[in-house]
């Protein structure tokens, strides 16, 4: 069966929204334009689209009784900084479920760092116009962030390749954002040598592979590439990754993180490697940050149990 097959034999309510609001335009354009009845309008949209459409549903919508856009966050990609970020995040570490409604989605972050789940937040308020930022909720140690929006929801489920067009124009937050969500520095003390490692993880190889594209032609960052196959699944996980303390530096000066721990963690490994030899480093290293288990968490950061609370409880 084709899509337009399957189009073809949903119930209106069962569309993609974005398809209901543009034949609920059309059917006004048609009214106001050429003075058409219900009748008229139906027998051109549905020719035309080839869907099941009732009179009395164009009624509605003539009349001004329903109206698809009244209940929803409308949402036009374009290209901005934000979309470009939110995008990268989204790709990373995002995640879309259904609403209240069957028809109606809800993108999710779910995140350690208070920080990135405002800068989320932020860029939400903006591409959607939204008056205020959203609600944030703090429950099982993570900072949530909901955003309800089945267009914006849509856009992102996209094949990657229609979405790419409008993120690469602003490839730096593209990128900030997908290193923000999956990306990280790490530091191995090799013979007494500092040895900095940047990377970013993820299961989807057309994501690694257009940042790695970006990186490379905006940039002028190569970055390596590995695949690993994990857990009983044998899943495929895919890397890029430098040790190279030229690349990393202009990684950090080009784009850098958004999160202010990772941001703090990239500029105390450059300063220190900027100032002294590796051996030396590596012990100015020990005296900042401590081992724990296979992270290094950095010493005398004072306890910050900030547990949100939600204003309604």
């Amino acid at each position: 069966m084709t899509h337009q097959q399957k189009i073809a034999e949903m119930g209106l309510r069962d569309l993609p929204l974005r398809f209901r609001i543009q034949l609920y335009r059309e059917a006004l354009q048609l009214h106001d334009e050429n003075d058409w009845g219900c009748v008229r309008i139906v027998e051109e949209l549905s020719a035309k689209h080839q869907v099941k459409i009732w009179n009395s549903t164009v009624s509605r919508w003539l009349t001004g009784k329903r109206n698809p856009e009244a209940k929803c966050t409308l949402f036009t990609p374009k290209p901005s900084p934000e979309l470009s970020y939110f995008t990268g995040v989204f790709t990373g570490d995002g995640t879309i479920t259904s609403g209240s409604w069957p028809t109606t989605k809800v993108i999710t972050l779910a995140t350690v760092d208070k920080d990135f789940a405002e800068m989320f937040n932020r860029a939400a308020v903006t591409i959607l116009g939204h008056s205020k930022p959203y609600r944030m909720h703090y429950y099982a140690q993570k900072y949530w962030v909901k955003i309800h929006s089945t267009l914006l929801a849509d856009f992102l489920q996209e094949p990657f390749s229609k979405i790419k067009r409008y993120v690469e124009e602003h490839p730096a937050e593209f990128v900030r954002g997908f290193f923000d969500a999956e990306g990280s520095i790490g530091v191995t003390l090799t013979k007494d040598r500092l040895e900095p490692m940047l990377n970013v993880v993820n299961t989807n190889p057309d994501y690694i592979h257009s940042i790695e594209d970006l990186l490379k032609k905006q940039f002028n960052i190569k970055l390596r590439t590995s695949r690993r196959e994990l857990g009983e699944n044998r899943r495929a996980f895919y890397t890029l990754y430098t040790y190279r303390y030229k690349l990393i530096n202009r990684f950090d000066s080009k784009i850098g993180f958004g999160i202010l721990r990772k941001r703090e963690k990239l500029n105390d490994v450059l300063k220190l490697l900027e100032k002294h030899s590796a051996r030396r480093a590596a012990v100015k290293w020990k005296e900042l940050y401590a081992k724990a288990g296979r992270k290094w968490k950095k010493k005398n950061r004072r306890a910050k149990s900030q547990r949100f609370k939600n204003k309604n409880n």
